[in-house]
C-alpha cells in the first residue's frame, strides 16, 4: 500500500461553506486516499489555529495544503508546498491552485429570483471592503438593470474595525427606512441576511411583506434559526471540495499549467424559505392568477383554467401578465412546473417516473420538453449534474 499523503486542511468549519468544502474533500479521500490529515485545532486548544499549523508544515513533512485565505494571511503561505487556496481576494498567488467563485452569477441568480416574484423595487446589502461581495453586487445590479429597473445599494458607514454590529445596525435601520416598499433585497451572504432581518425588526419593516430577503451560501443553521426563515442561494461547494482535493493531488504528483489550477464555485439554485414567500404584484387579478398557478403546480394546468379562475377575459389577463412579468401565462405555467420538478429532483430520491406521475405530466417527453426549454438539458442530466455538485 502506498504511503499516505500528509495533507493539512486549514479550513474553518463554523460556517456551511467550510463544512461543505471538508465534506467534498472527505469524499475524495474515501475514493482516492488514504490521506494523513492535519486540521486546524479547535479554538479552545489553539486560538491562533493557522499560524500554529503553518509553523508545523515543514517539521511534520506536509505534502500539500488546502486553506481558506485572507489578505493578512497571504504572505505566510509557504513556498515549495503544493497549495490550493480558497481566496477572499481577486489576486492569484503564483504557483498555487485556486478556488474561484462565480460571484457575478451568484448575484444574477439572486436578482432573477426576486424579479420572478414581481418586484419593481430592489436593494443590495453587502460588505464594501469584501471583493466577492462587490462582485455579487455587480451581478445583481446588471441583471436588474437589464430588466429596465434600478437598485438601491447600501453604503457602509466608515466605522472603526472594533465597532460592533449593534452600532452599524443603526445606520442600516435608517437606510431601510428610506427604501420604497414592497422591495426585493439581496444580501451578499446569509450572515448579512440575518443582520438585515434584525434591522427590519428594529425598523418595523415586515419580512417578506415589505422587504423580501434572499442571501447566499444556504447555511441552514443560520437560515432556519431566523424567523421568518431565510431564503438563500445554494452553491456546488461539495463538488468544489472534491475537485480541490483532486487538484492538490495532481499538483503533488505533477506540475499542471496555471490555467488548469482552478476550481470554480458556482450557484446551483435558490432554496426558497419564508423570507421570499411572497407575490409582489399590486394588481390583485395578476397576483391571484399567479397564486392559482403556484397552488396547482402539481397538476396539468392550461391557460384557460387560469383565465376561468381569474374571471376576466383571456386577452386582459395576458396583457396584465405581460406587463407584470414580461412573459405569457403559458410560459409562467411551464416555468412554475419546471421549478417544482427541479425541487423534487434536488430534494427527493423519487425516480423520474414517480415525478412524472406526481406532477401529472402526460409522459416523459413532456417533462423533457419543459427542461430543454428552460435548462437546455433533460431532467436526468439536471439531476446528474446536481448530484455531482453536491458530491
Amino acid at each position: 500500500m502506498p504511503k499516505p499523503l500528509k495533507i493539512m486542511l486549514l479550513i474553518e468549519n463554523s460556517r456551511a461553506f467550510g463544512r461543505n468544502l471538508l465534506r467534498g474533500i472527505s469524499q475524495y479521500v474515501k475514493l482516492h486516499g488514504p490521506w494523513d490529515i492535519y486540521r486546524v485545532p479547535p479554538f479552545y486548544r489553539d486560538p491562533y489555529g493557522k499560524d500554529t499549523a503553518l509553523s508545523l508544515i515543514h517539521d511534520w513533512g506536509a505534502d500539500g495544503l488546502i486553506l481558506r485565505e485572507n489578505q493578512a494571511f497571504r504572505d505566510k503561505i509557504p513556498n515549495g508546498i503544493p497549495t490550493v487556496i480558497s481566496s477572499e481576494s481577486e489576486e492569484y498567488v503564483p504557483g498555487c491552485g485556486h478556488i474561484v467563485g462565480d460571484h457575478e452569477g451568484i448575484g444574477s441568480m439572486g436578482a432573477e429570483h426576486l424579479l420572478q416574484l414581481g418586484f419593481k423595487n430592489f436593494a443590495y446589502c453587502g460588505f464594501d471592503d469584501v471583493y466577492w461581495s462587490r462582485v455579487r453586487c455587480q451581478g445583481f445590479c446588471d441583471t436588474i438593470e437589464r430588466a429596465g429597473l434600478s437598485v438601491n445599494v447600501y453604503k457602509q458607514p466608515r466605522l472603526p474595525a472594533s465597532v460592533l454590529w449593534e452600532k452599524e445596525q443603526q445606520y442600516l435601520v435608517k437606510w431601510l427606512e428610506t427604501l420604497p416598499t414592497p422591495i426585493g433585497l439581496m444580501a451578499c451572504a446569509d450572515e448579512r441576511s440575518e443582520q438585515v432581518l434584525q434591522a427590519c425588526n428594529a425598523s418595523g419593516r415586515k419580512v417578506p411583506e415589505d422587504i423580501a430577503i434572499v442571501g447566499a451560501d444556504d447555511d441552514e443553521m443560520i437560515c432556519d434559526l431566523c424567523f421568518p426563515t431565510l431564503s438563500s442561494i445554494a452553491f456546488n461547494t461539495r463538488k468544489v471540495g472534491f475537485e480541490a482535493a483532486r487538484l492538490l493531488e495532481l499538483m503533488i504528483r505533477s506540475d499542471p499549467p496555471e490555467e488548469h489550477r482552478k476550481v470554480v464555485l458556482r450557484p446551483t439554485h435558490v432554496v426558497v424559505r419564508q423570507s421570499t414567500d411572497v407575490i409582489a404584484v399590486d394588481d390583485p387579478i395578476v397576483a391571484g392568477a399567479l397564486l392559482f398557478i403556484r397552488k396547482n403546480r402539481d397538476r396539468q394546468l392550461s391557460v384557460n383554467m387560469v383565465v376561468q379562475n381569474a374571471a376576466v377575459s383571456r386577452r386582459m389577463l395576458e396583457r396584465k401578465f405581460q406587463c407584470a412579468f414580461g412573459i405569457s401565462i403559458y410560459r409562467q405555467i411551464v416555468k412554475t412546473r419546471t421549478e417544482r420538478a427541479e425541487e423534487l429532483l434536488l430534494e427527493t430520491d423519487f425516480t423520474l417516473s414517480q415525478i412524472v406521475a406526481k406532477l401529472d405530466f402526460t409522459n416523459h417527453q413532456q417533462i423533457d420538453r419543459y427542461f430543454r426549454k428552460h435548462k437546455d438539458m433533460t431532467p436526468t442530466e439536471f439531476r446528474k449534474l446536481a448530484r455531482q455538485d453536491r458530491r
